[in-house]
C-alpha cells in the first residue's frame, strides 16, 4: 500500500549537468520499496501533477532517486538541497519478479540506468548489467 509522507533530503549529488541524485529519509516507504517501483514527488506549490521517478536504491530508511532535469517540476526538485523536505507518494508499481536461481540480466539506458542498481542488488543469483548512454559525458 502506498505511503504519502514528507521526506527529508539527507544527500544531494549533481551527477551530470542535468542529472541529480537525492537521498531521502523515507522510513517505511524506503523499507517497503522493491526493485522496479517508483515514487511520485510533488514538485512545488504551483505544479499540480506529481513527477514519477524510479527508485534507484533503498537501504534501511534511506531511499535514493535519480532524475533528469527536463521541465519546471524537475528544475524545482533539483534546487532542493540537504535539509529540505519533499512530499513523496510511494512505492508505486508492481516491481520485478525474479527467477529462483541463476543470474539475471539488467538492461538500462540513459536515465533508465539508475533503477538497475536496486534491481541488480536484489537479484537472488546475482546480476549482469548491460548499460547504454548517449555519450561519454552522460555515463
Amino acid at each position: 500500500m502506498p505511503i504519502q509522507k514528507r521526506c527529508t533530503i539527507v544527500k544531494r549529488e549533481q551527477l551530470t549537468p542535468d542529472v541529480v541524485s537525492l537521498t531521502l529519509m523515507a522510513g517505511e516507504l524506503a523499507r517497503s520499496a522493491k526493485p522496479g517501483q517508483f515514487v511520485n514527488v510533488k514538485c512545488g506549490e504551483g505544479n499540480l501533477l506529481r513527477r514519477p521517478i524510479s527508485i534507484c536504491d533503498a537501504e534501511g530508511d534511506a531511499l535514493r532517486i535519480v532524475f533528469q532535469v527536463k521541465g519546471e517540476g524537475t528544475q524545482w526538485l533539483a534546487r532542493r538541497d540537504k535539509g529540505h523536505s519533499v512530499d513523496v507518494l510511494g512505492p508505486l508499481g508492481h516491481g520485478y519478479d525474479y527467477p529462483e536461481t541463476g543470474k539475471v540480466l539488467v538492461v538500462g539506458g540513459g536515465i533508465g540506468v539508475p533503477p538497475m542498481l536496486l534491481a541488480g542488488k536484489a537479484a537472488p543469483g546475482g546480476a549482469v548489467a548491460a548499460l547504454g548512454f548517449r555519450n561519454k559525458d552522460a555515463v
